[in-house]
């Protein structure tokens, strides 16, 4: 491990499959705290790593956070404990990773972003989907004016089917992914990292008005039925209208089906842009006449084509790196009727995150003693910050109450904005009674 990257506690038990991601960048886990203590989980957890490395187990979270040989944490434990743990590791000046959602209310998630104000040396992450190689061409092509010129008109359509997050045998005690209050629902736990990744890092505008209707389609299981059902929403359809007008973002998120799909696709006046999965095919040479193939892992690559040559469909980017190792990676890039812990797709993205972590700490080491920081601040500026989040999540917000009052609903920018987008809705609703 090079001198110059934090050790690293786990707050929560994170997907086994992240584990060599985190080893192969370069950190050292050296603690590890689940908020259920429950010795049975985090021995299984330690178990399946099987990366010969030794975990602490604490018995409470402050052995984790105030461990002085710890410098970065990551927190995958239920959201409402996300708010308390990083304000509290903010405070004594230690790096934090949010696993998304960033907390469960827009309130909580600006106490962080209060805390991550006074330390601006650390570094403050949540998701990333962003630091996809794919992603990041993809911004580069919109920049370079492939879809159209700057007043051009855009639509945004993010589509994702996954597995139920609830049904499967791993998930199928009832526990705050039931309730859409405490983070739960397909839209915080996927829509958060999809928003940030198409609002903010790719059209780089903000939301203005939202509109959304949430179904929840599955509300009993065979292990969660009786007093207690589900109320989190397991489809989600939104539309997000940005601070340009003419800029419509649509999310279409469903749990209801057998297999993991996402894509994200741009269209402009002058053509289109696909983020999406390829399915790669790999030749397995049995004998000189006999060869087997099979699909192998699903990588996010990048596929666009223009209008005015009415041409076909062409690859942009396409990601053959970074394939995964591990047999717990293998496993969760697989299609099968049980919900993988954590995508192929987003661990992708948290392989590439963890690899520019480690870019920032070296350039951060490099830069003392001297001004130049250019390397470390170009890969923050790749990263999510909190305050991405806080936008993420009043959009979040005004989805809810969207849905609840089946109307559009102005995203909280500020008190005055909001009381003036009320008064023009009800004069517009006067006029019609008129």
């Amino acid at each position: 491990m090079s001198s110059s990257l934090p050790r690293v506690g786990i707050l929560g038990i994170p997907p086994v499959a992240l584990l060599p991601f985190i080893r192969d960048a370069g950190f050292e886990v050296v603690a590890l705290w689940d908020p259920n203590n429950n010795q049975e989980s985090e021995a299984k957890f330690a178990a399946k790593s099987n990366l010969n490395i030794e975990i602490e187990v604490a018995s409470y979270e402050d052995e984790v956070i105030l461990h002085p040989e710890i410098g970065l944490l990551l927190i995958f434990c239920d959201p409402s404990y996300h708010a308390q743990i990083a304000v509290k590791a903010l405070g004594i000046a230690k790096h934090v990773f949010v696993h998304p959602p960033a907390s469960i209310s827009p309130a909580q998630t600006q106490r962080m972003v209060q805390s991550a104000s006074y330390y601006p040396n650390l570094t403050a992450v949540v998701g990333g989907l962003r630091c996809l190689p794919a992603a990041q061409e993809m911004r580069r092509l919109i920049e370079a004016k492939f879809l159209g010129d700057d007043d051009s008109p855009l639509h945004c359509d993010i589509r994702l089917t996954s597995p139920s997050l609830v049904a499967s045998d791993a998930q199928s005690k009832f526990s705050w992914k039931c309730r859409e209050d405490m983070g739960g629902g397909v839209l915080n736990q996927f829509g958060y990292a999809l928003i940030d990744l198409g609002l903010i890092y790719l059209l780089q505008q903000r939301a203005l008005c939202v509109h959304a209707v949430f179904r929840t389609m599955q509300r009993n299981t065979p292990h969660i039925k009786g007093i207690r059902h589900i109320t989190a929403d397991d489809v989600a359809q939104v539309l997000i209208e940005t601070d340009r007008r003419d800029c419509l973002i649509s999310l279409n998120l469903n749990t209801n089906f057998s297999q993991f799909s996402q894509e994200l696709s741009i269209t402009g006046s002058k053509g289109q842009l696909v983020l999406r999965n390829a399915v790669r095919l790999i030749c397995h040479e049995l004998a000189e006449w006999d060869d087997v193939f099979t699909l192998s892992f699903l990588l996010q690559s990048l596929y666009g084509r223009q209008f005015n040559d009415n041409s076909l469909e062409e690859v942009f980017y396409l990601d053959t790196n970074n394939l995964p190792t591990s047999k717990a990676t293998k496993n969760s890039s697989s299609s099968s009727s049980v919900a993988p812990e954590l995508p192929f797709v987003h661990l992708q993205g948290y392989s590439k995150m963890f690899d520019l972590l480690r870019t920032v700490f070296d350039q951060h080491d490099k830069a003392k003693g001297s001004n130049d920081d250019e390397g470390g601040n170009q890969a923050i500026d790749l990263l999510s910050s909190f305050e991405d989040a806080l936008h993420v999540a009043e959009i979040i917000k005004a989805a809810r109450d969207s849905s609840l009052n089946k109307a559009w609903v102005q995203v909280n920018k500020d008190n005055w904005t909001k009381l003036l987008f009320v008064l023009v809705h009800r004069l517009n609703k006067l006029e019609l009674e008129w």
